[in-house]
């Protein structure tokens, strides 16, 4: 880890695309912590969501990771994809039991978050990112 906790997943996750064959090598790994969380209280799929890396994002969710994680503010992955307007990872996420109905610690839902930016929720209620 480095001085902000981050493991060599949170990097991979950083890398996108160029770094899934690491990812895959990591995720067969015995012993590795898939849920590691930095500093922040950030996991590998908090860093693939809020960067928008749906293959990674996939490859972590497949491998098992937690899906409801909050970090030091409270957000989900299912938060940072909805803040910084991924659809894909968005539907991703949801697709594969993410909770839309957990708060932040501004007590906000990724629902609420796009509705605070003019964007409508999906059918059901569900987050559904159509930020751009």
């Amino acid at each position: 880890r480095d001085s902000n906790g981050n493991s060599v997943i949170h990097y991979c996750c950083e890398g996108g695309d160029r770094s899934l064959a690491c990812l895959a090598l990591l995720l067969n790994t015995r012993g590795i912590d898939i849920n590691a969380r930095n500093v922040q209280g950030a996991t590998a799929l908090h860093t693939a969501a809020r960067r928008g890396y749906e293959n990674s994002m996939q490859s972590l969710l497949i491998s098992g990771c937690r899906r409801d994680v909050q970090d030091a503010d409270g957000n989900t992955a299912l938060h940072l994809a909805a803040i910084f307007g991924h659809r894909a990872c968005t539907e991703a996420l949801l697709h594969n039991g993410a909770d839309p109905s957990v708060r932040n610690n501004d007590g906000m839902t990724a629902t609420d978050i796009q509705t605070d930016q003019g964007c409508a929720p999906a059918e059901g209620g569900a987050a559904c990112c159509v930020i751009q």
